[in-house]
């Protein structure tokens, strides 16, 4: 059994006044997948950007992607936990199995639509943080 401490999971979500530049894109998604992040991208405008993965590399995700060139950027909603996934009921009688994690995903996915981006949140167990970053 390992004495380590567990590592921290930070998820953030920055809000733009819009994503279209197809030079950022394509920077923001080859730092995530160099970084080994999940990363979910609204593009248009408002543009969203959530990444989750390790604390310290998303901070450094965050940090890079703020020193790019944006007519507005921010910084709007974050969650640190501990990376134990919680459990997930199936139903009475059955084994829970653990909740799919964006993190694990490690990959960077564009959406044009809110109510898409919405919905793969919701099955990563992250519901209501865009709400949470746009209002």
């Amino acid at each position: 059994m390992s004495t380590q401490a567990a590592t921290k999971i930070r998820t953030s979500v920055m809000v733009f006044h819009h994503i279209y530049s197809s030079k950022k894109r394509r920077a923001m998604k080859e730092w995530a997948q160099d970084a080994n992040l999940g990363a979910l991208c609204k593009v248009g405008n408002a543009g969203i950007l959530v990444v989750e993965g390790p604390d310290e590399i998303v901070q450094d995700y965050v940090s890079k992607v703020k020193q790019m060139r944006w007519q507005s950027c921010h910084l709007r909603s974050e969650r640190i936990r501990e990376d134990d996934p919680p459990a997930r009921s199936k139903g009475k009688g059955k084994k829970e199995e653990p909740q799919p994690r964006l993190k694990d995903c490690a990959g960077y996915v564009e959406y044009e639509k809110v109510s898409e981006l919405n919905s793969q949140m919701d099955k990563f167990g992250l519901q209501g943080m865009i709400k949470e970053a746009l209002f």
